[in-house]
């Protein structure tokens, strides 16, 4: 939408940037430079200062997680021009998301954001009702949203795709899988979710999140197949999951999930781009993740004892594989 063209650095397969190859590409024509934090985990910024100081502006990708610090605060700092946040991936407020800007006056006069469409303020209430419901207690209402859904989507076409399927063993097209909504570019976050983010207790988010990734940390340990990406979390680091690599994951990842392991690949959905234009070892890394990924659930919500009973289910499993 902005008229700008994509180049891709190399994400090392320990999800570390390769700088070097970072400042080899940006050259003369480079105008902002996206950093990504993933999963919370933060970047560090300082190799591209110089870069910064010629002009070019750097955008710092929050949307894993928006919490740091121990109060907690708005992830990220002075080093960078922007941030993007979306808090929905940390807060039950289905949608919702943030741009912070460095330096208010550098931007000029822009639209006022507008109600969003009104089929998809229905989408987003209904992602709400879904989420109060699946954390709220069992009862009648609970019941028979769970039956209106299921008579829903087996009305659809094609068959719904169960939770212990596999995940495609060829990435699909990011584009496809994620298309761009220009009617919600300019749209506004529906009052409701900002109320649920404001309201929300971050700080005990923050502490649940840590304690539950400590947790992961202690029980798992890298061997066979499993590679864990943290073995120790950095200090006021609000994390959204506990990663880990997976050789073999399509054909393990749904007997765990199966067994109530909570989970979810990420990175699988690559934009066709990335294969138009970009070198054989940034493209190389790239589907080393997409298929290696995994994610292990550390939500504020998971009921005590969770995380052992996941860590035991995997641990079983990969003494039983070898």
């Amino acid at each position: 939408m902005a008229g700008l063209t994509p180049v891709y650095y190399r994400i090392r397969r320990d999800l570390s940037i390769d700088y070097e190859d970072l400042l080899k590409k940006a050259d003369g024509d480079t105008c902002v430079v996206l950093v990504i934090h993933f999963f919370g985990i933060e970047a560090d910024l300082k190799p591209l200062a110089a870069l910064r100081a010629s002009g070019v502006k750097l955008i710092e990708d929050w949307s894993h997680s928006f919490l740091q610090g121990d109060l907690p605060e708005l992830a990220g700092g002075a080093d960078s021009d922007y941030r993007l946040y979306s808090f929905w991936k940390l807060l039950p407020s289905g949608v919702g998301g943030g741009l912070m800007r460095s330096n208010a006056r550098m931007e000029g006069a822009r639209e006022p954001l507008v109600a969003a469409p009104l089929r998809q303020r229905i989408v987003n209430f209904k992602l709400l009702l879904e989420e109060a419901l699946q954390h709220g207690p069992r009862g009648l209402a609970r019941s028979a949203f769970a039956a209106i859904e299921a008579v829903r989507l087996a009305l659809k076409p094609g068959q719904p795709m169960p939770p212990s399927a596999r995940v495609p063993s060829e990435p699909v097209a990011g584009e496809a899988r994620y298309p761009v909504d220009r009617r919600l570019a300019g749209s506004a976050m529906p009052p409701l979710a900002r109320k649920i983010i404001e309201a929300y207790d971050h700080a005990w988010v923050a502490r649940r999140r840590r304690s539950n990734f400590r947790r992961y940390a202690e029980l798992l340990q890298s061997r066979g197949p499993l590679k864990l990406l943290y073995a120790s979390l950095p200090d006021k680091t609000c994390p959204w999951v506990f990663p880990v690599l997976l050789e073999g994951r399509d054909s393990i990842d749904h007997l765990w999930r199966a067994q109530g392991v909570a989970l979810h690949t990420f990175g699988i959905y690559l934009h066709s781009s990335l294969f138009e234009r970009t070198d054989q070892a940034t493209v190389d890394d790239a589907l080393y993740l997409a298929t290696h990924l995994l994610c292990l659930a550390i939500h504020q919500d998971v009921p005590e004892g969770g995380i052992e009973r996941s860590a035991d289910i995997i641990q079983s499993s990969l003494l039983e594989h070898g």
